[in-house]
């Protein structure tokens, strides 16, 4: 039954000035149920170290820690419960991904064998195997936009850009649903340690969506697979001559139009001494401040000569 804010608070009070009590576990669960997994595992971590022989400690430390993506500190609380698959199957598949998570393939593999022979039917940890066995993502794997390859998103992990790089092996992926390689990236970039002061800031929906699979295409989730090729469609499509000489007749339209305008509107050349049809071919669009009346005083001047 969930602690009361009362209860917690008292009970807060309690392991901090004894780390053992036996009312340790149950604070760090209330705490992990909360959504406060590094203070849940701050005060996990001192109640086992007090009180090592509390079995409901240990195990309410492996959630935390899988929260707070210790792999190692799994691995150690794992070593003071009973973890055999044939007793309790979930601790078991906890320390299948923390071996995985801190690179022990060899162990992960003899774990997994060892898991199937009790449990042949899981797909969960079947296809921890066929990851094992799955090649590095080829560079050559793409997503339609030519931008999204493999290449560009190791440089964004290059640069501590792991939403980006998230994104880029999720729209490769929606292509290649079966690269089983490029599955097992993305699954190591989902889990790696992310700095959330710009997660925020950049929305990345896949590292705040951390739980969705990879499995096959990707969901819906508002991002359409770019192109780069469909706006210039238009540009790339022949016209028929009617089209051509339509764009003639309008554009000769358009100059007639021009021509015709009153000379009043614009400014003339750097030559002096012109008349009006000389002007009308030397017309200069005006492009400054002056009135209509300031700019027929300068026509008066420069038919002067001065």
């Amino acid at each position: 039954m969930p602690l009361t804010d009362p209860e917690l608070e008292l009970l807060t009070e309690l392991v901090a000035d004894d780390p053992g009590a036996d009312s340790f576990p149950r604070v760090g669960e209330e705490l992990l149920r909360r959504g406060r997994a590094k203070e849940a595992y701050d005060v996990l971590r001192r109640g086992v170290g007090a009180n090592p022989h509390l079995d409901a400690g240990w195990l309410a430390f492996v959630a935390a820690a899988e929260a707070t993506q210790d792999y190692v500190a799994v691995l150690e609380a794992l070593e003071n419960v009973d973890a055999d698959p044939s007793v309790n199957p979930d601790l078991a598949r906890s320390r299948i991904t923390a071996l995985d998570r801190t690179g022990q393939a060899t162990r992960v593999r003899s774990a997994c064998n060892r898991f199937l022979e009790v449990h042949p039917g899981d797909a969960a940890v079947r296809h921890v195997l066929e990851m094992l066995d799955a090649p590095p993502p080829s560079v050559a794997r793409t997503a339609r936009d030519p931008f999204l390859t493999v290449k560009r998103a190791e440089e964004y992990v290059l640069h501590g850009r792991l939403d980006k790089a998230i994104r880029a092996y999720r729209r490769i992926l929606h292509h290649h649903p079966r690269d089983r390689g490029l599955e097992k990236r993305l699954f190591e970039l989902i889990d790696m340690p992310h700095d959330h002061d710009w997660l925020s800031d950049d929305l990345s929906e896949e590292i705040l969506a951390a739980d969705l699979t990879a499995t096959g295409p990707a969901p819906d989730i508002n991002m359409p697979a770019p192109s780069i090729g469909h706006p210039d469609e238009e540009m790339t499509q022949p016209h028929s001559i009617e089209e051509i000489e339509r764009t003639l007749r309008e554009l000769s339209r358009r100059r007639e139009a021009l021509m015709s305008e009153p000379a009043s509107d614009y400014e003339y050349g750097e030559g002096d001494d012109v008349d009006d049809d000389e002007a009308r071919t030397e017309m200069i669009p005006f492009r400054g401040t002056r009135t209509p009346a300031a700019s027929a005083a300068r026509r008066g001047t420069n038919k002067s000569g001065r």
